[in-house]
């Protein structure tokens, strides 16, 4: 009885041993995600770090649109890891992303026009598509109030898709 007594002993303690210098190592690293925007170059991931190396940078990986996809990072400075994937994932949904053994959720930002300027008294506008109570719908917004919009069908409808299809200038009609 005492043998078996001290054999539990002996591996509770190991258990204990490996489990807290397990835990310290993780402890040493953390990932913060800040912000999810898309650019130019694609959809950009900013994380806040700490105690990450080049080689934890390769431990990523970023769920999109029903499969895996290709995510790349790289130090900003010493704190801050910006990640790019496709810009095509933009206004595809939920994603997955895990760096460093950390994981986080969120969803892709739609497509920004970045090159659209509109001459003097035109207003730039959008074509949206819009999936709201399981029925699509198609119109013409000013791109202002688009943000307000998006906010407002989710309020109502947690299921709502709103993406743009193409961005053009116009005057305002009376």
């Amino acid at each position: 009885m005492k043998k078996g007594f001290s054999i539990l002993f002996a591996v509770l303690a190991a258990l204990a041993i490996f489990t807290s210098t397990a835990l310290a190592a993780s402890a040493s690293k953390k990932v913060t995600l800040l912000s999810v925007e898309y650019q130019k170059g694609g959809i950009v991931l900013l994380f806040e770090t700490l105690g990450l190396t080049k080689t934890d940078l390769k431990d990523n990986s970023f769920f999109a649109d029903s499969n895996y996809q290709k995510m790349s990072c790289n130090f900003v400075d010493d704190r801050t890891v910006r990640c790019t994937v496709s810009k095509a994932l933009a206004g595809t949904g939920d994603f997955h992303a895990t760096l460093a053994g950390s994981g986080f959720w969120g969803e892709l930002p739609q497509e920004k026009f970045f090159a659209l300027t509109c001459p003097n008294g035109q207003a730039l506008w959008y074509v949206v598509a819009i999936y709201y109570y399981g029925e699509w719908y198609t119109t013409s917004i000013l791109a202002e109030a688009y943000d307000s919009l998006a906010a407002s069908l989710k309020e109502n409808d947690p299921a709502a898709i709103l993406k743009i299809e193409k961005a053009f200038c116009s005057t305002l009609s009376s």
